[in-house]
């Protein structure tokens, strides 16, 4: 009696949407309590956070990088300036955006395909384990696909103009989701409500002209202050930042020299971690195939959301899995379609049936033990790096300008910051050009890694004049951290 009235429930106040508020609110008790253990801040976490501090200070505090998009940094700058703890609140920010994917990537699903498989994709996106650590870094990705998301869904619901001020957000948020952009223009473009009649096609290719001159017109409306911006800053070179951007696509550090690897490095790494996903491919060759069951037209803005990002990430020399993240929801979202299929052609012989249930559940298990071993990783402990070395000039109140081989201290001391990080040639030039700017100078001799045998040579070098020009203040393992004794502003 009492399963009945909880069915009867369910049934009349949609019960898909039901579990998804509930899936979405496991997820935020999960990760908030992770939030209040210790956030230990890495690189590129540091970055943005600085950037931030950069700019709601007009760069009296903090630090610039031309290669890094404005729009994470403006929103911790906001938690900065507002004088909350910007680590813990950084994370319930980057929480949150993961909250809102997980509900896009239903209402999206449901737009081609039923409430089941739209379930289906959220669950297979919110497990796996790229997505579930990731959204607790300070990073971009997150924030972007939400983003890129929302301009998917408007595109949908042919809302052009804003599709483009979505997909400007995304671009100022992480500049390669730029690439959705040509993704939507391209959907647009091949999207026919007739295809049959040929008297049509003309007016379908004006048409499309129109709507995607509203796309653009969006894009540029969002992205014209950053192009003034960079005007400004870099003497007229509007490009600059993005050329400047470019070249870390080819970072020897992440390279993969293997071929084969390197050309299935993220379809197969995402498929150890959530063996689920590999429903996509089924997903893929239906939706191509199947034109009659769901609008077909609506169903290949998510291919072509999955295919332009997939193949941008797996033709650069940089891999690093986190990327993945950026093409993720449109995978989960064709794997739900494929599984969901498969199960409902075989939905009439209870033996397979079974079968096929009970394998999804053994293949479910991988990415949640995955995940179960990362939520263990955080401690409320903090570590002696983070405590002595990354907290230095804080602990010490220090507030002079600094020099520095590592930003990660620029997520708790509030100071003006020059970097000599990029590489060991740009480190060398950078040190000289900013050493007198500079009251103390922070050196990781592990960031710098050398190819041949002239850089290893040029990072002793480095190194050997820090040492002649500063004195040593403070060592601990790798970290030196240098006092600069001409400097008199």
């Amino acid at each position: 009696m009492a399963y009945r009235k909880i069915k009867n429930y369910l049934l009349k106040y949609n019960y898909s949407i039901i579990c998804l508020i509930v899936l979405i609110a496991v997820y935020l008790i999960l990760k908030v309590n992770l939030a209040f253990l210790h956030h230990e801040v890495i690189w590129d976490e540091a970055v943005y956070i600085g950037i931030g501090k950069y700019i709601y200070s007009l760069g009296e505090i903090g630090i610039w990088e031309s290669i890094r998009p404005p729009g994470l940094p403006l929103l911790l700058g906001a938690l900065w300036k507002m004088d909350l703890p910007i680590v813990f609140f950084s994370e319930l920010m980057m929480i949150l955006f993961g909250a809102v994917n997980i509900g896009l990537i239903y209402v999206i699903t449901k737009q081609f395909s039923n409430k089941e498989t739209a379930l289906l994709a959220s669950l297979l996106f919110v497990i796996s384990p790229i997505f579930f650590y990731q959204s607790s870094l300070i990073l971009t990705h997150v924030p972007a696909i939400s983003f890129t998301l929302f301009a998917v869904y408007l595109v949908l619901k042919k809302r052009y103009f804003y599709t483009g001020i979505f997909i400007g957000g995304a671009f100022l948020s992480r500049y390669p989701q730029g690439i959705l952009l040509a993704a939507i223009c391209g959907y647009i473009l091949i999207k026919k409500e007739n295809k049959k009649n040929k008297e049509l096609r003309y007016k379908h290719l004006k048409e499309a002209v129109r709507r995607i001159s509203i796309v653009l017109t969006g894009f540029l409306i969002i992205i014209l202050p950053l192009l003034i911006l960079n005007y400004i800053k870099y003497e007229g070179e509007v490009l600059f930042p993005f050329i400047d951007a470019a070249k870390h696509q080819g970072n020897l550090v992440y390279k993969i020299s293997n071929p084969t690897y390197n050309l299935f490095f993220y379809l197969s790494e995402l498929v150890k971690q959530n063996p689920l996903l590999i429903f996509g491919l089924i997903g893929i060759y239906l939706f191509l195939s199947d034109r009659k069951k769901y609008s077909y037209s609506e169903r290949m803005i998510v291919v072509m959301a999955l295919v332009f990002p997939f193949l941008y990430y797996t033709t650069i020399i940089n891999k690093q899995l986190r990327f993945s993240i950026e093409f993720l929801p449109y995978l989960s979202m064709l794997a739900a379609y494929g599984s969901y299929e498969m199960y409902d052609k075989i939905s009439s012989k209870k033996f397979l049936r079974g079968i096929f249930i009970l394998v999804v559940l053994v293949l479910m298990a991988v990415p949640l033990k995955i995940n179960f071993d990362q939520y263990r990783w955080r401690t409320d402990i903090e570590t002696e790096t983070a405590a002595k070395v990354h907290k230095y000039f804080f602990n010490n109140n220090l507030t002079l300008p600094i020099l520095t081989a590592d930003p990660t201290l620029l997520a708790y001391s509030d100071v003006k910051t020059y970097s000599f990080y990029e590489n060991i040639p740009t480190a060398l030039i950078n040190y000289n050009k900013y050493h007198d700017e500079a009251a103390y100078v922070v050196y990781n001799t592990e960031f710098y890694p050398c190819y041949n045998e002239k850089e290893c040579e040029d990072r002793k070098l480095l190194f050997e004049v820090i040492k002649s020009e500063n004195m040593l203040i403070f060592n601990k393992e790798d970290f030196y951290i240098f006092r600069n004794e001409k400097y008199d502003k």
